[in-house]
């Protein structure tokens, strides 16, 4: 069975540069049975493992004249001569913002995302990434499973950051899924 969820991060547009600058995301996979035992659930694919966001370009202009003047002589008479080189050359460079995930046969996917650090960048976190877990087959005898998450963000303000949380390993935020009876094997579930 595939999840697929969405994530978003989004400024206040009404705040000049507020942007999300990092996040990190941790979300374990899990059933109980009958007599109430939980269970951890295998991924057998995390994706995206690595996505590059949307991508910012800067421009760069580089210039330089050199010249060289030489005079000799009275005031009255004087020879003078004079050569100049120019060299002018421009190159852009593009950077993006990215997702790394993990957890590939673990019952934990990670998700870091990341804003373009570079000369083009800083525009923060792109506003929505789509992320998705393969479960390995198994079979579920209540016909749900649970998703135990975690993580932050951080939110930059003009001239403060502020971390914003989501739960924490030691009290997560959890979610239930329930399933249809035969939705397991080769089917997407979208939350």
């Amino acid at each position: 069975m595939k999840i697929i969820f969405k994530v978003g991060f989004v400024a206040d547009a009404t705040v000049k540069g507020a942007r999300f600058q990092s996040a990190n995301l941790v979300i374990n996979f899990g059933y109980d049975d009958a007599e109430g035992n939980s269970h951890d659930l295998k991924l057998k694919e995390v994706h995206p493992r690595e996505l590059k966001g949307k991508e910012t370009s800067v421009q760069f202009g580089l210039g330089s004249e050199t010249s060289l003047g030489l005079a000799v002589g009275y005031s009255a008479a004087s020879v003078t001569a004079e050569g100049k080189l120019s060299k002018n050359a421009s190159f852009s460079r593009t950077t993006m913002p990215r997702v790394r995930g993990g957890g590939d046969l673990t019952e934990r996917a990670t998700w870091t995302f990341e804003e373009d650090k570079g000369e083009a960048g800083q525009d923060g976190l792109d506003r929505l990434y789509e992320l998705s877990v393969v479960l390995s087959n198994t079979a579920i005898p209540l016909g749900e499973i649970w998703m135990t998450l975690w993580g932050k963000a951080m939110l930059w303000l003009p001239k403060v950051g502020e971390t914003i949380k989501l739960g924490s390993r030691e009290n997560p935020y959890k979610r239930i899924l329930p399933l249809p009876a035969d939705s397991f094997i080769n089917d997407t579930y979208s939350i």
